[in-house]
C-alpha cells in the first residue's frame, strides 16, 4: 500500500514538473519576443541583444532537455535530480529576467525626442512619442500604456459594457496611495471614511494618517454592523482587502460592500478592495453587478502572485470604473507614482492562462500543507492555530500559525528551529517575506507596527506533492 502511494506522489509530482517548464519556456518564449522587437525598433544592431538572446535560447533547451528527462523518472533518487534542475533553472530565468528587461530600455531616454534631426534621442521607441502625451515618462510611456491595456483585459474581469481605465504604478502601496489620493481630493474635507479591520496594516496607516478622524475602522464580515454604519453615517468610500492580511484572514463579500455602498447618502461612493492576495478580482468574476452610482477601484500589488514567483521588480496596478476613473491618471501623475518603464519591461506580459496555473499551484499546495498541519497531534497539543480562507471560492496561497508566544516558544524561535533543520535535511525553505514564490517561506509579519499584532505566515511555493509532505512534517517536527 505504502508503495502505491508512493508511486502515485510520483505521478503527480511529474505532472507538476511539466506545468513547470510549461511556464518556464512561455515566460522565456515572451522574453524572446521582447529582443525581437527591439532589435527590429532600432537602427543600429544591439551586440547586448544578440547575446542575450542566444543565452535565451540555451535555456529553453535545457528546459527542453529537462522535460525530455522527466519521462525515464522512476526512482526517488532521480525525482531529486530534477528538483535540484527545477531550482537551477529559476535562478538562472530570475537572472534572464532582469537582464532582458534592461536590454529593452537600454536604448530609452526618461524625456524621449518628440523629433530629431541628426542625434538619436528616441531609441527603439522611435516614432511612438507624442508631444505633451508621452514625451514625459514620469507621466506616462509606451511601454506602460501597452502593459495596461493586455492587464485590463487580462484580469479586470468586469462587464465590457463598464469603462475601466487601469494604471501601472511603482508598487502596490503606491496604488493604494494613488486611490487614496484620489478620494482626498475629490471628497469633502468631512465626509467619512469606512476602513476595513483586515486591511494589510500599512494600509490602515496610510488610510488613518491621510483621513484622521473621518476614519471608521469595523469587521468588515460583520455585515449588521456595516450595514447599519452606512445607513446611520453615509461613508463616501471603503477600502478593503478582499482576503485580511492578517492573523485571522478575514474574508469579505465583496458584492454585499458594493451594494450595501450604493445606499450611501452621498453624491460621490467609492469601494476600494486591495486584491494582492486573491489575484486579479477572481472572487467576483462568476457574479459581478455594479450600481451606477459606485466607482469601485481596484489595487494590485505586481510583487506577488503576477509575476509567476520570480519576484524580479516592485510594481502595482491601479484601477477604476466609470468615466471618473481617468482622474487617477492625474493623481498619479501629480504623486509620481508611475511606473517606470525598466519595471514594466522586466514585468511578465499578463497572461490569465499562466496566471491561473501558478495560482492553482500555490493554492493547491496550500491546502495540503494546512491539512498536514492540522493531521499533527503537535500541532494539537502545543494549541498552535492554524488560519486559512474556508469561504467557497477564496482558496488562499498561504497561511497563517498563531499561538500565545512565551519567552521560548516565540514565532522566531519556531523560524531558526525550522531553518536549522531544513539545512541538516537538505530541504529548501527561505525565511523571508511576500508570497507568491517556487521555494517556501516563513516570515513573522508586523513584527514593529502599532497597527497590527504579530503573526507567522508559511507561503508556500510551486513544489511538487511529494515535496510538500516533506516540507508538512519539517514544519510539525520542529514545534
Amino acid at each position: 500500500m505504502d508503495h502505491m502511494i508512493h508511486t502515485l506522489i510520483d505521478m503527480q509530482s511529474i505532472l507538476d514538473l511539466k506545468q513547470d517548464a510549461f511556464i518556464f519556456s512561455a515566460i522565456l518564449n515572451e522574453c524572446l519576443r521582447k529582443l525581437r522587437r527591439v532589435q527590429q525598433s532600432t537602427q543600429n544592431i544591439s551586440l547586448t541583444s544578440v547575446n542575450v538572446e542566444n543565452m535565451v535560447r540555451q535555456l529553453l533547451m535545457r528546459i527542453k532537455g529537462w522535460t525530455s528527462d522527466m519521462q525515464s523518472a522512476k526512482t526517488h533518487e532521480h525525482m531529486y535530480s530534477l528538483y535540484e534542475k527545477k531550482n537551477e533553472f529559476v535562478g538562472a530565468i530570475h537572472e534572464c529576467i532582469g537582464i532582458v528587461g534592461q536590454t529593452s530600455v537600454s536604448s530609452h531616454w526618461q524625456s524621449p525626442a518628440i523629433d530629431q534631426s541628426v542625434v538619436d534621442a528616441a531609441g527603439s521607441i522611435r516614432g511612438k512619442i507624442i508631444a505633451h502625451f508621452n514625451d514625459y515618462t514620469r507621466d506616462q510611456h509606451v511601454l506602460g500604456v501597452e502593459f495596461e491595456k493586455i492587464y485590463r483585459r487580462e484580469y479586470v474581469r468586469v462587464p465590457r459594457t463598464i469603462p475601466v481605465y487601469t494604471y501601472a504604478t511603482v508598487s502596490g502601496m503606491a496604488a493604494m496611495t494613488t486611490a487614496a489620493l484620489m478620494i482626498l481630493g475629490e471628497t469633502s474635507e468631512n465626509a467619512p471614511i469606512l476602513l476595513g479591520a483586515s486591511c494589510y496594516f500599512e494600509t490602515k496607516q496610510l488610510i488613518k494618517k491621510m483621513f484622521g478622524v473621518r476614519v471608521h475602522e469595523e469587521d468588515l464580515t460583520d455585515q449588521d454592523a456595516v450595514s447599519r454604519y452606512i445607513q446611520e453615517h453615509s461613508p463616501v468610500a471603503v477600502f478593503a482587502d478582499t482576503i485580511g492580511n492578517e492573523p485571522y484572514m478575514h474574508v469579505i463579500d465583496c458584492s454585499f460592500l458594493i451594494h450595501e455602498m450604493n445606499l450611501s447618502k452621498t453624491s460621490k461612493r467609492y469601494v476600494v478592495l486591495d486584491t494582492s492576495a486573491s489575484a486579479y478580482m477572481r472572487p467576483l468574476m462568476h457574479s459581478f453587478i455594479l450600481p451606477r452610482g459606485v466607482m469601485l477601484i481596484g489595487v494590485e500589488s505586481q510583487n506577488k502572485l503576477l509575476q509567476y514567483g520570480f519576484d524580479r521588480v516592485t510594481a502595482g496596478v491601479v484601477w477604476g470604473t466609470g468615466f471618473e476613473a481617468m482622474k487617477l491618471y492625474d493623481y498619479r501623475d501629480h504623486a509620481g507614482t508611475i511606473c517606470p518603464d525598466v519595471s514594466i519591461a522586466a514585468l511578465p506580459v499578463p497572461n490569465s492562462c499562466l496566471a491561473s496555473k501558478h495560482i492553482g499551484r500555490l493554492e493547491r499546495n496550500t491546502k495540503l500543507l494546512v491539512d498536514i498541519l492540522k493531521q499533527s497531534e503537535r500541532m494539537a497539543s502545543k494549541n498552535v492555530r492554524i488560519v486559512y480562507p474556508k469561504e467557497a471560492g477564496f482558496n488562499g496561497v498561504y497561511c497563517m500559525l498563531t499561538w500565545k508566544e512565551r519567552p521560548l516558544h516565540t514565532f522566531d524561535t519556531y523560524i531558526k528551529k525550522v531553518m536549522k533543520k531544513a539545512k541538516q535535511l537538505h530541504i529548501p525553505i527561505v525565511y523571508g517575506t511576500s508570497f507568491g514564490f517556487h521555494t517556501t517561506r516563513i516570515y513573522t509579519v508586523a513584527m514593529h507596527t502599532q497597527y497590527e499584532w504579530p503573526f507567522l505566515r508559511i507561503s508556500p511555493g510551486t513544489e511538487t506533492k511529494e515535496q510538500m509532505y516533506k516540507i508538512g512534517e519539517l514544519f510539525c517536527s520542529v514545534l
